[in-house]
């Protein structure tokens, strides 16, 4: 899983924002209104797993900033999820820094470096130039960054993740879905729709992967491809997803960040199916997920900690998370089961399993070639 990036291709994540931590701030809640506060999991979070607050003794201290909230029911709350569980499974202190103010961002950081914090994450994409600058400020303090990657710092861990081999697999359970008219709301049109956020490399990739896992069910299957302008306008992704469903789509495809909801309202209501990035699948919308590419966001953030904690953390190191390292995969499909009953595509699984088994074995490699992550 340890990988070394080309510089334009972390250039071009860092660009991206994506998907995902720039989603946290337009999904916090109600009760997380306040910026800059210090926060614990209890029974109030919103976040998919708690664990209490550890303090005292000799453990390692962590600490986590956010340029966003918990409750996201994505991106965040898969950071938060590995922490949780770190919690939960590790000898460690642990504090969270929340805030969608981005004026708050870099001095939560300094400020959790200054109290002598052992290890700082800056959860998502916002925070490499943050570390960038800030890292050498504190050269006894360790520093990771999710989602984005930071060159050339002797204190700093990066975790970023390949896109196009779980769009690949999505492609897969796309294309099946989209022509089996068994499953109530396909048609047979062979017709999917495309709604991404930005046309940036990184997305480019999460395209250009999907398209080839379409390609290989059914090369006849066409795409239409929309593009929002941005990760938090909905209005705009809605209707973008009523026109492609008024062209024939019957599933759409979303890597749109906090833009996905409006796909979701118009599948909904429309009685469509939605593959989307790091979605937890319940709530108002879970009866138009048909999957959602789970890149192992809480599997590299437990990780990074454990290996703190043991010892083996090493700096400098650049972590990619990819199918073939077994931390990207589709979610289990027990959501679409649920939704579809006896008309679920069997099928689906069995082929999403061979390919995820022959990217493992070699013999199906699926690259990022735009945003050009190195996933050999």
């Amino acid at each position: 899983m340890k990988k070394h990036m080309p510089a334009l291709g972390a250039l071009f994540l860092v660009v991206l924002l994506a998907f995902a931590g720039c989603t946290g701030a337009g999904a916090s809640s109600s009760e997380a209104a306040q910026p800059a506060q210090s926060t614990a999991a209890s029974s109030e979070s919103a976040a998919p797993a708690e664990a209490e607050i550890t303090e005292g003794g000799e453990k390692t201290r962590v600490a986590m900033i956010f340029s966003g909230y918990r409750g996201d029911k994505s991106y965040l709350d898969f950071v938060y999820a590995g922490a949780a569980r770190a919690m939960e499974d590790l000898d460690i202190d642990f504090k969270l820094l929340e805030s969608d103010n981005s004026a708050d961002w870099e001095s939560n950081l300094v400020a959790m470096a200054e109290e002598g914090y052992d290890l700082v994450i800056g959860g998502s994409t916002q925070f490499a130039e943050i570390i960038t600058r800030q890292a050498p400020n504190f050269p006894d303090v360790d520093f990771a960054v999710i989602d984005a990657v930071v060159l050339d710092q002797p204190n700093v861990v990066s975790a970023s993740f390949s896109f196009a081999d779980g769009a690949y697999l999505a492609g897969i359970a796309a294309a099946t879905v989209a022509n089996d008219t068994n499953i109530p709301g396909i048609d047979g049109n062979k017709v999917i729709g495309v709604v991404s956020a930005l046309d940036v490399p990184p997305i480019q990739d999460a395209i250009e992967g999907f398209r080839k896992g379409v390609e290989s069910v059914d090369p006849e299957i066409k795409l239409i491809t929309s593009v929002v302008g941005g990760f938090n306008d909905p209005i705009t992704a809605k209707s973008l997803t009523e026109a492609q469903i008024d062209q024939g789509a019957s599933v759409l495809y979303a890597p749109a960040g906090g833009s996905s909801i409006g796909v979701l309202e118009a599948a909904v209501e429309r009685g469509k199916y939605v593959v989307l990035f790091d979605a937890y699948e319940e709530g108002d919308y879970a009866d138009a997920i048909l999957t959602s590419v789970w890149r192992g966001i809480d599997k590299i953030v437990y990780e990074i900690i454990e290996k703190y904690t043991q010892g083996t953390f090493e700096a400098g190191t650049v972590y990619v998370n990819t199918v073939e390292n077994g931390m990207t995969t589709l979610s289990d499909f027990e959501n679409f089961k649920r939704i579809t009953g006896d008309a679920f595509p069997a099928d689906m699984v069995t082929e999403v399993d061979k390919a995820i088994a022959e990217m493992k074995d070699g013999t199906l490699v699926v690259k990022d070639e735009i945003s050009g992550v190195d996933v050999e």
